[in-house]
């Protein structure tokens, strides 16, 4: 593996989040035993979603028991049982993996159901020299349907564009302050604004300059955008979480981040739900 291609899945914001782990948990029947002291960062400067936000009914929390560690990632519900989140999320194995239901991991873990196959965009394990296009994103499926009050997402078109300057909303699971590393597994969100759109074909970079965004631990999470539609606005899913940017920034959470746009893969979700359909 060449250095800089290594540098950059180091500062992938889901690896290596790892946690000690009293119980066990890698079963839904254990998962309410669930700790959340010692998970890395996701969503800071943020504000915890509530059950009358729309957020709420279409982000879910990923967790995987492996021993006696575990790895938190984030992820969108995009079918009754199915959801989409990064590749790093699952290239190392779904087994122990738990999908979590609700704004607050600790209460809500007694809901918890099995992933039972995922699919990862094949660009993932290529190499990248010009450390754009990684293809960092992957579809689940998990055992069962959605608990009443959850519904998929709303997928972006093939063809919509997006522009510097437009606002997102992030959302995902974990800590409030990277620095104090506190208050992780709940479900919260923030605004931030796209400085590129177009960074390769596949990503776009977004602002986090001004303290609010994603961070460690918020890999996989949505980047939502509405849009106005024949009248009406419409919020669409156009991001998952993928890594910070530029690798040499501090690590702080207050610099740029890319996401990986939902719009170029269209047609690869699209497939590998069929793929994933086949699982019995």
């Amino acid at each position: 593996m060449k250095a800089n291609r290594l540098k950059r899945i180091q500062s992938l914001l889901g690896l290596s989040l790892l946690m000690a782990c009293v119980a066990q948990v890698g079963v839904p029947a254990h998962a309410h035993e669930l700790p959340v002291s010692g998970f890395a960062d996701e969503i800071v400067g943020g504000v915890s979603v509530t059950d009358r936000d729309a957020i709420e009914k279409s982000v879910v929390a990923l967790y995987r028991q492996a021993g006696t560690t575990g790895m938190l990632c984030s992820a969108t519900l995009i079918a009754k049982d199915m959801a989409v989140t990064a590749a790093h999320c699952v290239d190392q194995g779904i087994d122990g993996m738990v999908v979590i239901f609700g704004n607050d991991i600790q209460a809500d873990a007694k809901d918890a159901v099995r992933v039972i196959g995922s699919e990862i965009q094949p660009a993932w394990s290529a190499a990248h020299p010009n450390d754009q296009d990684l293809g960092d994103i992957a579809v689940i499926r998990f055992d069962g349907e959605l608990p009443d009050g959850f519904k998929p997402a709303r997928l972006a078109p093939p063809k919509m564009s997006i522009s510097a300057g437009e606002t997102v909303v992030l959302a995902g699971y974990g800590i409030t302050n990277a620095k104090s590393q506190a208050g992780a597994g709940v479900l919260r969100k923030a605004e931030v604004k796209i400085i590129n759109p177009a960074f390769g074909k596949t990503e776009m970079i977004l602002d986090q300059r001004d303290g609010s965004g994603a961070c460690h631990g918020d890999s996989g999470g949505p980047a939502f955008i509405t849009k106005t539609s024949r009248g009406k606005e419409v919020t669409y899913l156009v991001g998952v979480t993928n890594r910070s940017y530029p690798d040499a920034a501090p690590d702080d959470c207050k610099q740029q981040v890319v996401y990986t746009k939902v719009m170029p893969y269209r047609s690869w979700i699209s497939a590998s739900e069929k793929e994933l359909r086949r699982i019995r």
